[in-house]
């Protein structure tokens, strides 16, 4: 189902690799730049540790930089009620809040990609990290993991074809980290053919770093400087294969590589130990981790001709699912949820607290055309003891489920309207509904104190995709905190604060705002 953010998406997609040779950035720490060799949560699998041991591969150096400052490059605007920081372009900008709360950093493009960081106390902005397009053959990119464990620099990676002296011309991630003072580092060099990084996850508890880039999966530790190559041998499928990790990264699951079977597998990122799961007659895919990384839920169906699976984006040919199967994280059995009345499963979401699952179920019929007619039928949850039961019935042309409410035990719907835009209903146990919104737009849920903020598309105002963000509370009462023009998304919360990006998609080159402004009542 297509809705009017068509436009700006395809617009985003379309400019969103940008070519780049150079990484320009603050001196190195270069005394530093070999860590400890200690690396007590992991063991060597099929290939030695990098980083800190005198008998193993010594990281390469950066040439040393004169100390400069660099150009800024945006705009920052403080006003009474909000500050302003751009103009960006191209890629939309990526927010990440600091542990403390002070500091925002932005992941954007504006003179080549770049990190900023936005000083809360100071109302300042400074760019930390510039690559620069210099080729125009898009061979590299920069890649940005998040705040350290420490909450005191960022990481991020220079990926792609190297430009930097030992490392000219060659192919791979240069992981590095910088410090609010603008001196860098190298912590891990990670070789290999491939175009970019196709998946990525960094857990900043335990600072552990997982890179899946073209056959190979790498792990780092981000705090000791400690990496290695865990699987080498991957399969690519034409873009189809994926890697997903749990969201503690010790473990990832992935398609069975062997194509005359479907089951998934499970490979634990210390032992390097692998667990297939799944009937063995039967396509297993769509892999949802819970949020505590103790489960994982995915669907199952059993091979029966070709047809596809309902969920928004297709895996491939695969018949509609027919149940939902849930093991814990060593692979062992928990549940398998088969819906009543011979319905078909839809894609799963995990409660905030990995206690309860919930999934949509639909009849599959034979449709007008060739495509299946599918009619929604009911939403399931589980309780406690993995036993289903039922949410109510629902009703659209097509429908997903947004995520879990804060408690667990309700479930943003979307429901997608013909005329663009979405219905947000909660809904929860026994079939209780509450509409929230009508012309809402499918992003991620926000929640700040037990109320929702979810953008609505601005009423009477044509083809420009203007947004307003709203603040919804469990009675279905919304105030509206937003007024300027502009599509709004990417919401990030830290204490009372927001920030998120406003996208001009009326005058060309079509300028990116990042607006950051208190909450409140």
């Amino acid at each position: 189902m297509k809705i009017r953010t068509d436009t700006l998406v395809l617009f985003l997609i379309l400019t969103l690799l940008v070519s780049g040779c150079r990484v320009t950035q603050q001196p190195e720490d270069n005394h530093n730049n070999t860590p400890p060799s200690n690396l007590p949560w992991i063991e060597t699998v099929d290939s030695q540790f990098h980083g800190g041991g005198s008998d193993q591969e010594e990281l390469p150096t950066l040439s040393g930089q004169p100390h400069m400052d660099l150009s800024i490059d945006i705009t920052t605007v403080p006003e009474q009620k909000q500050t302003r920081l751009g103009p960006f372009y191209g890629l939309l900008p990526e927010l990440v809040w600091s542990p403390s709360g002070r500091y925002l950093a932005i992941f954007g493009e504006k003179n080549g990609y770049g990190l900023w960081i936005w000083d809360q106390q100071t109302q300042t902005c400074r760019r930390l990290v510039q690559l620069l397009d210099r080729s125009g053959q898009r061979l590299t990119s920069l890649a940005f993991f998040g705040w350290n464990t420490s909450g005191d620099s960022l990481l991020y990676a220079v990926d792609g074809i190297q430009s930097e002296e030992s490392l000219l011309g060659e192919n791979g991630v240069l992981v590095r980290q910088i410090r609010l003072d603008g001196r860098d580092k190298i912590l891990a060099w990670l070789p290999g053919d491939g175009t970019f990084i196709r998946s990525q996850l960094f857990h900043r508890e335990s600072g552990r770093l997982l890179l899946h880039r073209g056959q190979n999966l790498w792990v780092v530790d981000t705090n000791n400087g400690r990496y290695k190559q865990v699987k080498s041998d991957l399969p690519v499928w034409d873009g189809l294969f994926s890697v997903t990790p749990s969201p503690t990264g010790a473990k990832v699951v992935y398609p069975e590589p062997d194509l005359t079977k479907h089951r998934l597998v499970i490979l634990d990122m210390n032992s390097g130990e692998e667990t297939a799961v799944g009937d063995a007659n039967e396509y297993s895919f769509y892999p949802v981790w819970s949020p505590d990384g103790e489960k994982l839920a995915f669907l199952s169906a059993r091979a029966q001709g070709e047809g596809y699976d309902f969920q928004i984006g297709e895996d491939g040919p695969l018949p509609p699912a027919t149940k939902i199967t849930v093991t814990n994280k060593q692979g062992q059995l928990l549940a398998q949820l088969i819906p009543p009345h011979q319905e078909k499963a839809g894609a799963p979401v995990w409660s905030l607290n990995s206690n309860r699952l919930a999934f949509l179920t639909a009849s599959v019929g034979q449709g007008t055309e060739e495509f299946p007619e599918i009619k929604w039928r009911r939403l399931l949850m589980t309780n406690s003891n993995n036993k289903l039961q039922d949410g109510g019935t629902v009703s659209g042309d097509w429908l997903i489920i947004g995520g879990c409410t804060p408690d667990g035990n309700s479930v943003l719907l979307y429901s997608y309207e013909i005329g663009g835009g979405v219905t947000a209903i909660v809904q929860g146990p026994l079939g209780k509904t509450t509409t929230l919104a009508q012309g809402a737009v499918d992003e991620a849920p926000v929640w700040w104190d037990g109320k929702l903020i979810l953008p609505h598309i601005t009423e009477n105002n044509g083809d420009h995709l203007d947004t307003q963000l709203y603040l919804h509370d469990s009675k279905g009462i919304a105030r509206v905190l937003t007024s300027d023009p502009g599509w709004k998304s990417g919401v990030q919360i830290s204490g009372g604060y927001m920030a998120y990006t406003n996208a001009d998609n009326q005058n060309y080159p079509y300028p990116l705002t990042v607006v950051v402004e208190p909450l409140s009542y």
